[in-house]
């Protein structure tokens, strides 16, 4: 396995430091990049895996920023570090499918721990078959589309991610729970679900996504 590497943008030393010391002793690289445009400069040349943006570094709020560096690479993976419970800009990065929204008052050890979660996601990617045939659906992970009765439709990681949790499940309801669980880990918004869901939606139409009222949704098997 390659050498993971990790850019920290932002002007908080002791936060830095907390994050590259916990890292690099685990055999990961990280760098720091003080401000946004550095941070763009450096992507384009960087291929980083993760990337983790301390929101009150940057000017207006760290999502604007991760848009961009997404135009550059789409394989990054980003945790975005808020200040405090700023319910905007939580709100717009699980709108934006940011990977992992923590506060600043979250532990040194907590944040790598989400990191290194990312780090695994990124093995799993590595090792999962390129193209599968399940319930009925072509999955091609290599390009994060989904092939559905004769049509396909480019769709985000994370909208990825949950089509298949559901696929592999098709037919059975799926609380809001499991799936955030699965794809986003034990804390959080469930609204990041429902906003996954809704964008998917939007992509591939709604015939194939069952809302379960109060409890969750199911993916209709199209194989019945």
């Amino acid at each position: 396995m390659s050498r993971r590497r990790v850019a920290f943008i932002g002007q908080d030393a002791l936060l830095f430091e907390g994050i590259k010391q916990g890292l690099e002793s685990q055999g990961a690289e990280v760098k720091r990049r003080g401000t946004a445009a550095e941070a763009i400069i450096s992507s384009v040349k960087e291929k980083y895996d993760v990337i983790v943006i301390d929101d009150g570094a940057i000017e207006d709020d760290g999502i604007w920023l991760i848009e961009m560096l997404r135009e550059i690479r789409e394989t990054f993976k980003f945790v975005l570090i808020l200040n405090s419970k700023d319910k905007r800009t939580e709100l717009a990065a699980i709108d934006k499918d940011v990977d992992v929204v923590l506060t600043k008052h979250k532990s040194i050890k907590v944040i790598i721990h989400y990191i290194e979660r990312l780090f695994e996601e990124l093995d799993e990617e590595k090792q999962d078959l390129r193209k599968i045939y399940l319930n009925g659906v072509y999955l091609d992970k290599a390009s994060n589309f989904l092939h559905i009765e004769g049509k396909s439709y480019k769709v985000t990681s994370k909208e990825f991610h949950v089509a298949w949790l559901m696929i592999e499940h098709a037919g059975k309801a799926l609380s809001r729970e499991f799936i955030y669980e699965q794809l986003w880990g034990n804390e959080g918004d469930l609204r990041a679900v429902d906003s996954c869901i809704k964008h998917l939606r939007k992509k591939i139409g709604t015939q194939y996504i069952a809302t379960i009222r109060g409890y969750g949704y199911s993916w209709v098997n199209i194989d019945d």
